[in-house]
C-alpha cells in the first residue's frame, strides 16, 4: 500500500477514535454516540449552558417542564415497548402445544378462559396512564402559557426579515434605552422575557430549543411568546419556516448574562 493512502486511512480512522471535545465534553469517538444520545435523558439540567440545538435541554422556567414531560413520555413509550416484547416472547414460548408428532399444533379456542383478565387488567392500566398524561400535559401547558402574573421585565420586539433577524429592545419608562440590534439578543439570567414576534415580508418561525417552543411570525399579525434563562451561556436559534434561498442561514444568538454584567 502506498505510504500517502495508509496515512489517509490513519487519518481518517484517527477523526472517530481520537477524543474530541465538543460543546465541553471530551467524547472518545463514534461507539459513544449512543451514550451521547441518552445522556440527555438521565441528565436533567447539564452543567453547561453552551450547548449546540437539542431539545432534551432546557434551560428556564418555560423549558424545564416541557422537557420534563418529554422526558416522561419517552421513558413510559420504553417501557411500554419492553413490556409488550416481553410478553410476546413468553406468549409464544409457553402457549405452543407439541403433539406426539413433534409439530407444534394450534391452541385450542375456549370460550372464556384466565386471558381475559390480562385484558382488562391491561385496558385499566392504559386508561389510567393516558389520562395521568393527559392530566400532565394540560398542566404544562397551563405552566409555559405566560411568565408568572402575566408580567415580564424585560420586551424586546422580534422582527423577522429574509434573511436576518432584527431586535428591538422596547423600554417605555426609559426611552433612551430604546435600541436595535440584528441577529443577537443579550438577556440578563433569571429574567423573564417578553417577545413580541412580527414580519414584513414572509412567514418565518423562532425557535431556541433550550428556552422556548417554536412561534410563528406571520405577515400582518403580531404573535408572543416568552421566556428565561436560569444560567448565563450562548443559546442558538434557528428559523424552523422554509423562508427563502438563504433560509437555512437565518439564525441567531440569545446571550444570557448575570445581571450586573448586563
Amino acid at each position: 500500500m502506498a505510504p500517502g493512502v495508509a496515512r489517509l486511512i490513519a487519518s481518517s480512522l484517527s477523526a472517530y477514535t481520537a477524543p474530541r471535545i465538543t460543546g465541553g465534553v471530551a467524547m472518545a469517538g463514534w461507539w459513544t454516540w449512543p451514550l451521547a444520545a441518552g445522556l440527555p435523558l438521565l441528565v436533567s439540567r447539564p452543567v453547561f449552558a453552551d450547548t449546540p440545538m437539542a431539545y432534551t435541554y432546557g434551560f428556564g422556567a418555560k423549558a424545564y417542564p416541557v422537557v420534563n414531560l418529554l422526558r416522561g413520555l419517552i421513558i413510559i413509550s420504553l417501557v411500554v415497548i419492553a413490556v409488550i416484547a416481553l410478553l410476546v416472547v413468553v406468549g409464544s414460548l409457553l402457549r405452543r402445544v407439541r403433539p406426539p408428532g413433534g409439530e407444534v399444533g394450534r391452541v385450542p379456542l375456549l370460550p372464556a378462559g384466565k386471558g381475559l383478565g390480562f385484558i382488562y387488567i391491561g385496558t385499566a392500566l392504559t386508561t389510567m396512564a393516558l389520562f395521568g398524561f393527559a392530566a400532565w400535559t394540560f398542566a404544562t401547558l397551563a405552566a409555559v402559557t405566560g411568565p408568572k402574573g402575566n408580567k415580564a421585565a424585560l420586551s424586546i420586539h422580534l422582527i423577522g426579515h429574509q434573511w436576518w433577524w432584527e431586535v428591538v429592545y422596547n423600554d417605555a419608562a426609559h426611552p433612551a434605552r430604546i435600541f436595535t440590534t440584528a441577529n443577537e439578543i443579550h438577556i440578563p439570567t433569571g429574567t423573564e422575557v417578553r417577545v413580541e414576534l412580527t414580519s414584513p415580508d414572509v412567514i418565518h418561525s423562532f425557535w431556541v430549543p433550550q428556552l422556548t417552543g417554536k412561534m410563528d411570525l406571520i405577515p400582518g399579525q403580531q404573535n408572543e411568546t416568552w421566556f428565561e434563562a436560569d444560567r448565563p451561556g450562548t443559546y442558538r436559534g434557528q428559523c424552523t419556516v422554509y423562508c427563502g434561498l438563504q433560509h437555512a442561514h437565518m439564525n441567531l444568538l440569545v446571550v444570557a448574562e448575570p445581571p450586573k454584567q448586563f
